[in-house]
């Protein structure tokens, strides 16, 4: 195919098929050449848009590919090959949307927060074609999520539903999600019902309302296990259903679905990751397999710290055992300090106050204190 007498159009589902197709190589190819043959072309905004989108769908495959892979060399070879694809789009037409969408995905992962923000916010005044957009508005509100700026994507969400009441379900359930994280039980459960009536396959809704019966004292197992059946795929649906078989002490079936969930979650997802590898440690430990239980805490703290409040708990009970007095001493105070509210911590500590007595701890103060 020499692209003489083919429509753009059919550059573009080339490209489509082959990505969907798994041929990577072929789909660089075709977005590569779908962008050349817009140039040739013609001239002005529609052509522009053509090659800006053929160059961002190229990034976009780079920045995935990015996240599942593991060696930092190839990553950061495929968060550059992404950025060129997104800069060059951008030279286009630096006020066309999409660019700063795809700048902004690869400054995330790689951790440059203020960037990403930065790029997004440009995106959410920007036009898309020449059409209004909310995929800034989106962008930034997963930003905030992630960041537990859970009022600020909570405004970012609520915008975009504004700006576009035919959003898709997602949106909604997303709404819901942020209203649980500031603790608005009974507003969660109403977005994630409305985000069912308009989608009863929403997997995300289905979680949610899950989880908030679950935080309720009800029984939120059916509508994990539908979601799970829905998408057996999704590693957060195989998460929550791990802590609910875990809660009825059915540890092998809990590890499974923890283990899977492991295997399926992105690489870049660091949180989720330090969660399930303190969850996998907290089943070993109730199994009494303390080797693998103090492993998996320890990789849950280092990937994360602040995702890893139980794994550091159950690390400081561990090594109470072990009549390891300085680290369990110190783990508690760390926690007791970060968390004073959490009962669990006083529950386990207290009792064990006369033999942190005299160890040489990092700070004292808050023994003395309880």
């Amino acid at each position: 195919m020499d692209g003489k007498d083919v429509p753009l159009e059919t550059w573009l589902d080339c490209c489509m098929v082959s990505l969907e197709s798994g041929s990577l190589d072929v789909f660089a190819k075709f977005t590569e050449k779908t962008a050349e043959v817009a140039q040739s072309r013609w001239r002005g905004r529609e052509s522009n848009y053509l090659r800006i989108k053929a160059l961002c769908c190229l990034g976009d495959m780079y920045v995935e590919q990015s996240r599942v892979v593991e060696d930092g060399v190839k990553k950061r070879e495929l968060t550059n090959a992404a950025n060129k694809a997104y800069f060059d789009a951008q030279r286009i037409d630096p006020k066309e949307m999409l660019p700063h969408i795809g700048i902004g995905e690869v400054a995330w992962i790689t951790g440059n927060v203020s960037v990403a923000r930065k790029e997004f916010q440009v995106a959410q005044r920007s036009r898309s074609n020449g059409r209004r957009s909310v995929a800034g508005h989106l962008a930034l509100g997963r930003l905030e999520y992630a960041s537990k700026n859970f009022s600020k994507a909570l405004e970012w969400y609520r915008k975009a539903l504004r700006e576009c009441p035919e959003c898709p379900s997602e949106v909604r359930a997303a709404i819901g999600a942020c209203h649980f994280s500031l603790g608005n039980m009974k507003k969660a459960r109403q977005a994630f019902e409305r985000a069912l009536e308009l989608n009863p396959r929403c997997i995300i809704a289905l979680i949610g309302i899950g989880i908030v019966d679950l935080s309720s004292g009800e029984n939120g197992a059916m509508n994990l296990l539908r979601a799970y059946q829905q998408d057996p795929e999704n590693p957060y649906a195989a998460i929550l259903v791990s802590e609910y078989t875990m809660g009825q002490g059915m540890f092998e079936v809990s590890l499974q679905f923890a283990e899977l969930a492991l295997e399926r979650i992105p690489l870049d997802d660091v949180g989720s990751r330090a969660e399930i590898n303190g969850l996998i440690g907290r089943l070993y430990h109730a199994k009494g397999d303390i080797d693998n239980a103090i492993e998996y805490y320890k990789k849950a703290i280092k990937m994360d710290k602040a995702s890893s409040r139980a794994a550091r708990l159950g690390l400081a009970q561990l090594s109470t055992a072990k009549r390891d007095f300085v680290q369990a001493g110190n783990l508690f105070q760390s926690l007791m300090q970060e968390y004073p509210a959490w009962v669990d911590i006083a529950t386990h500590f207290g009792p064990l106050i006369p033999h942190f007595k005299g160890t040489m701890l990092k700070n004292t103060s808050v023994i003395n204190e309880f």
